[in-house]
């Protein structure tokens, strides 16, 4: 249990730092970049609308989505299975796991076989006359679908090893921090 609270917290950590601050970011280029725009008719930082679209906001999507995973954001197929009797739910709760487990699994191992050729080749990204490498952003992408996929992994199971369907309940319904 000690693993998935240092885990869960560094998914809160993951959201709360880096998706935080890509939000506060995006709030302080954005004002800056209007108040140069229509009090001093110069653009303050150059390419703002590209390091926003191309750099940060992808951060901050990608930095939340194992917290938005775990907390149960996400719409899921087995919510109109509540309704069901328990020994089919939990069939189909384990069904809709392993097929998300499989999806996150697979968009991982494209991601992380991207990253790996992305910093091989040095991929890039152009904004205004500046050059910056890509591999930080996607080294995110990875870390993300990872952790979902892990989270992923241990909802199926935890339902595999209870004999009890809880499979419409999301973790931190039924795990204790």
């Amino acid at each position: 249990m000690r693993f998935w609270n240092l885990f869960w917290g560094f998914e809160r950590g993951l959201a709360a730092i880096v998706a935080g601050s890509a939000l506060f970011l995006i709030i302080g280029i954005t004002v800056l970049s209007v108040i140069g725009r229509y009090f001093f008719h110069v653009d303050i930082i150059p390419g703002s609308y590209n390091i926003i679209e191309r750099i940060i906001f992808p951060i901050l999507v990608f930095a939340a989505i194992p917290i938005a995973h775990r907390e149960g954001i996400f719409p899921r197929f087995e919510l109109i299975a509540v309704n069901l009797p328990p020994f089919l739910n939990k069939i189909i709760g384990l069904i809709v796991l392993t097929v998300e487990l499989a999806i996150y699994g697979i968009v991982f191992y494209f991601c992380f076989t991207f990253l790996l050729r992305a910093v091989e080749s040095g991929r890039s990204i152009q904004i205004g006359t500046d050059v910056f490498p890509m591999s930080p952003i996607l080294a995110i992408i990875v870390l993300a679908f990872g952790l979902v996929a892990i989270e992923a992994l241990r909802l199926v199971y935890r339902d595999v090893q209870n004999p009890v369907s809880y499979t419409h309940l999301r973790a931190h319904e039924t795990d204790s921090y």
